[in-house]
């Protein structure tokens, strides 16, 4: 796929803030990171839908038996959460006593994580490690212990990279923050 410097979705223009080359750098930055805590078996959760891309690409990162479960959460319409989570894929593998590794695309209210973390709450985890590819701080709003963001990033939308506008978007390589 060429890389461009800005894309048109739905009548938004979006500019790369992120280069490919420069997510794979952090991914494998991240998975380095994570092989140092020696965690026996991990049980990647990966969040859909944004996280789909982030997930698979981090998940190659390690030549020890991992295993992987998808859930899935929705609280945004178009460009603004609606503060609240739907449930639409929840977990179905057994959790009790394993290392769970969080994968999320965007940290920005802090709210799907908080509630996954409240979800595994009861289960005797080993571990709970929360990875985000993207973080916004300024928009927290749920206290959360981020144990490692690929990326700190400013307060605008963004898309690219398995993040949308509207279901569109995903497929792009790179971050696009809206530049409208």
């Amino acid at each position: 796929m060429e890389q461009k410097d800005t894309v048109a979705v739905h009548n938004k223009t979006f500019r790369l803030i992120i280069p490919p080359a420069e997510i794979e750098r952090k991914l494998q930055e991240g998975a380095k990171w994570l092989a140092t805590k020696k965690l026996d078996h991990p049980l990647f959760i990966i969040v859909l839908d944004g996280a789909f891309m982030f997930g698979a690409d981090f998940i190659r990162q390690f030549n020890t038996p991992v295993e992987m479960q998808f859930i899935k959460y929705t609280s945004y319409d178009g460009t603004e959460s609606k503060g609240e989570i739907h449930e639409k894929i929840g977990l179905t593998n057994a959790v009790n006593n394993r290392h769970v590794v969080i994968l999320e695309d965007i940290i920005d209210t802090g709210l799907t994580v908080k509630h996954l973390s409240n979800v595994l709450q009861p289960y005797n985890l080993k571990s709970l490690t929360i990875i985000t590819l993207l973080q916004k701080p300024s928009k927290l709003k749920h206290e959360i212990n981020v144990d490692y963001a690929c990326f700190t990033i400013t307060d605008e939308f963004v898309i690219g990279y398995g993040l949308d506008l509207d279901g569109i978007g995903r497929n792009l390589n790179g971050i696009y923050q809206l530049a409208d």
